[in-house]
């Protein structure tokens, strides 16, 4: 009787930290399907981003409120958390319908549709070898991965740009200034929500997070935002488009994530060299390494150290030192041996 209760604590806190810490993905062992087989999931995200924009636009008219906090936390209803059952998960809509596969977009005069997701197996992915107490959230589940501009992302990320990203605006909000917030996002992804618990440090994360400040900073800006208070109600200006977002820095296959040192990192290291000798990747990550020069499209010089892994930064800008030593962050981060 005391086993079985051990193992249902067990599993209840495994699940628990999984939802709580974020999941990981493995953006390599299935890269090639996902890029050669799954069709472009962009304008359907889209719609489905839209839709929700729209909704929470008339929860708040009908609440007749004109205040800008308040029309946030309506929106992070609809865009930051999904519900199941009517209860709440810390994982946002986007993340869980693209893991279950069957995200479907319904609206008056648009037909069913559903998103190409692909998922894998932790025992066939690079996380194989992992017990659960090295990374909970890898033994529980990987997030699935969609196609987007022939990227690899996946489904935590769009969480991580609704819900972060607005954790990053209550930074900047307080300590005043965009530095700050990515400050507090690294360390963050360095502690409880990222290695710390999971034993992965993602850059892509940083990217999503990043973004995600980006659209709330200018949510109801004339210019480049996508709602306006006006005649007395919300309305939505433009549509939201994942294209103004979405860059090569949030495909981790591209912007290598940094695996805590010791035995994780040697047995993901382990299994992604299997990867390259049976031919499934090229070459040890970065890869798609062309795409890492737009990088300098999207991206101002000085934000580059804080969110592309010094590896994959030394294929964009090699003599780059911009307030932070490449080499201390490699060695903190356990990025080669």
């Amino acid at each position: 009787m005391q086993k079985w209760i051990f193992c249902i604590l067990l599993a209840v806190s495994t699940f628990r930290s999984a939802c709580l810490n974020g999941s990981e993905c493995d953006p390599l062992t299935q890269r090639r399907e996902v890029q050669c087989e799954l069709p472009d999931s962009r304008l359907l995200l889209n719609k489905i981003t839209n839709d929700r924009l729209s909704r929470a636009l008339d929860e708040a008219n009908q609440k007749r409120t004109c205040d800008r906090k308040d029309l946030e936390r309506i929106l992070l209803k609809y865009l930051g958390n999904a519900s199941v059952g009517g209860i709440e998960i810390p994982i946002g809509p986007h993340e869980f319908e693209i893991n279950r596969g069957k995200a479907r977009y319904i609206r008056e005069g648009i037909r069913r549709q559903s998103i190409c997701s692909l998922g894998i197996k932790k025992r066939e992915s690079i996380f194989k070898d992992l017990t659960v107490r090295e990374s909970a959230a890898t033994f529980v589940s990987l997030g699935a991965l969609v196609r987007i501009d022939n990227l690899a992302i996946s489904s935590d990320k769009f969480t991580h740009f609704f819900a972060q990203g607005h954790d990053y605006l209550e930074v900047y909000r307080s300590k005043g200034s965009v530095c700050a917030a990515l400050r507090w996002g690294k360390e963050t992804e360095l502690g409880r929500k990222g290695m710390e618990s999971t034993g992965v440090m993602s850059y892509g994360d940083l990217c999503a997070n990043y973004a995600g400040l980006n659209f709330w900073l200018t949510l109801t800006d004339p210019l480049d935002g996508h709602i306006a208070y006006c005649n007395g109600k919300w309305i939505q200006t433009r549509c939201f488009d994942w294209a103004a977002y979405i860059t090569p820095g949030w495909d981790e296959g591209i912007n290598v994530p940094c695996y805590k040192p010791g035995a994780i990192r040697h047995k993901i290291q382990s299994r992604i060299g299997q990867l390259v000798a049976e031919g499934a990747i090229p070459h040890c990550p970065p890869l798609d390494r062309h795409r890492l020069e737009d990088l300098t499209k999207f991206y101002e010089p000085e934000l580059l150290p804080w969110l592309i892994n010094p590896i994959s930064l030394a294929y964009v800008a090699p003599s780059m030192n911009a307030n932070l030593s490449m080499e201390r962050e490699t060695e903190l981060m356990g990025a080669s041996d």
